[in-house]
């Protein structure tokens, strides 16, 4: 959910990002992405971070619809998206990866591989506690505590 309270959603269909105003129930079409999207977070900026089918990130002003950046190294889908507390984006692959973006330059800081059947499906980080609990398609759920720098320790 966007800071005015719109939520994006994204589609396989025509690869488009909407955003859509809960009170009316009405949709815009703000930008297309270059594969379907599959993930989405809000950035502390307003910016919003969306995962792809195409192995990328992409950040966007949802204002104008433009996009500003892709981050790319995910060598399958992003399908996972969450923002730590110092404003780092955390991605999830079907790659088996979880990697760790600055989003000043729009390179990855860490990158942590799980010894799993399957993909990355969901990650979720509570700031809380200082961890980040990602969800893999074989059903496990495995938890890492996340410095204060937003690195993984070794």
């Amino acid at each position: 959910m966007l800071s005015d309270g719109r939520i994006a959603s994204g589609t396989l269909a025509d690869n488009a990002i909407r955003l859509w105003n809960p009170a009316s129930g009405s949709a815009r079409r703000r930008s297309k992405d270059d594969g379907a999207t599959h993930a989405f977070a809000v950035l502390a900026d307003g910016r919003l971070a969306s995962g792809s089918w195409d192995n990328t990130i992409r950040l966007w002003n949802p204002a104008n619809g433009m996009c500003e950046a892709t981050l790319e190294g995910h060598s399958e889908t992003v399908s996972a998206l969450a923002v730590l507390s110092d404003g780092r984006i955390v991605s999830g692959s079907r790659d088996r990866t979880i990697r760790v973006w600055q989003v000043s330059d729009g390179r990855w800081t860490g990158m942590v591989r799980f010894v799993a059947d399957a993909g990355i499906e969901a990650v979720v980080f509570t700031a809380r506690a200082g961890v980040l609990a990602a969800g893999d398609g074989s059903g496990r759920v495995h938890f890492l505590k996340v410095e204060a720098a937003g690195t993984f320790p070794e």
